[in-house]
């Protein structure tokens, strides 16, 4: 940032009076204007005879007086707009918490907000339990026995009948369905007895269990569709003992206060620590210069000034705090007071701000 000292430059000319003959287009008149405006600056023997430009450069601490973070409300709802309903009622329940603690509306900006839905799957609302048991049969039969009892087995909604290694040799299932385990076991065995009841008529009695299986039906799911909203509001404080405060109330409303805290100097407090610093560092420019000529010359008074500040001011820092804790439940559940909050911004940043300028040089002549 770039800025000329106007007030330094009028310092010295703003009690001289130029005579109406300055005006004048006469070269002859206009160098006897300007020989006459040194005569009032630097007296009757002194004649400026140039310029001499210098600079200095000093490193300034500025400590920081703001804080800037973000915080994420995600509700979920039946609807779109049950879930905004559910997130604006709890946002509007932090800004007036925020109000109270003296945080302006204008310092808090809400820098996202996004509607989505998602599908997932969930247990129906009927949790009784089902069983399910099975039984694997053997059973050996020639080709044409096979024939007449495959249409047994599609009466009975048998439909995974396998052949084994030996070619009479085949295998399939039996199952039912009940409100317990006794109950499933039952009806599989009284289907059981009826197929070998039918499989003997047929002829085919040669007729085993392979192997049993009773257990518990897993729950069916349904697709159930979902509906969020995401809203994340920034905040600005410039008193960061209430930063701690925000988070706790952040975390009772169930928000998540997002790791992008970020330290800044406002330009409020910027141009009140460089006015400060100006004079004095106008001051060691001016001696500088004074230095440079030696003394068989004078400074004379400056006809530029420029300041240029190169700052790089703004730090994002991790936020970094300790708490103390209340273990409930067994330790599950944990919850935080505001003092315990820990916020450590940085100490200070620096800047660097050069003053550079150009002052005439002053011989004072012998009488």
């Amino acid at each position: 940032m770039k800025k000329k000292i106007a007030s330094i430059l009028l310092l010295n000319l703003s009690l001289i009076l130029i005579p109406q003959a300055a005006y004048s287009t006469v070269p002859n008149e206009n160098l006897a204007n300007t020989l006459e405006l040194q005569r009032l600056k630097y007296g009757n023997n002194a004649v400026v005879i140039g310029d001499i430009n210098t600079s200095i450069t000093e490193t300034i601490k500025l400590k920081p007086d703001t804080a800037e973070f973000s915080i994420t409300y995600i509700t979920e709802g039946s609807s779109p707009n049950d879930a905004s309903n559910r997130n604006t009622a709890n946002m509007k329940a932090l800004n007036q918490y925020l109000n109270q603690l003296g945080i302006k509306n204008e310092d808090l900006t809400t820098i996202a907000y996004q509607n989505y839905e998602h599908e997932q799957q969930q247990p129906i609302a009927d949790k009784s339990k089902r069983y399910n048991s099975k039984f694997a049969v053997n059973v050996n039969m020639t080709n044409k026995q096979f024939f007449d009892a495959v249409k047994l087995f599609d009466k009975n909604n048998i439909d995974d009948i396998k052949q084994r290694v030996d070619n009479n040799a085949y295998i399939f299932s039996l199952e039912a369905n009940g409100d317990s385990a006794d109950q499933a076991k039952q009806l599989a065995q009284q289907k059981y007895q009826l197929i070998i009841n039918e499989l003997a008529k047929l002829g085919i009695n040669d007729i085993s269990v392979a192997s049993y299986d009773n257990q518990v039906i897993s729950p069916k799911t349904e697709t159930v569709k979902k509906y969020y909203v995401r809203n994340t509001l920034q905040v600005k404080v410039n008193n960061f003992d209430l930063i701690g405060k925000i988070i706790v109330k952040a975390q009772e409303l169930k928000m998540t206060v997002n790791n992008d805290i970020s330290y800044n100097v406002s330009e409020l407090e910027k141009n009140r620590i460089l006015a400060q610093y100006e004079q004095s560092i106008y001051d060691k420019l001016t001696a500088k210069a004074a230095r440079l000529l030696g003394k068989q010359y004078q400074l004379g008074v400056p006809t530029h000034l420029n300041s240029d500040e190169n700052s790089h001011i703004y730090s994002i820092q991790p936020r970094n705090y300790s708490y103390s804790q209340k273990v409930l439940n067994a330790g599950q559940a944990q919850s935080f007071i505001a003092d315990s909050v820990d916020i450590q911004p940085p100490s200070e940043f620096s800047i660097t701000l050069t003053m550079s300028g150009s002052f005439e040089i002053v011989k004072i002549l012998t009488q």
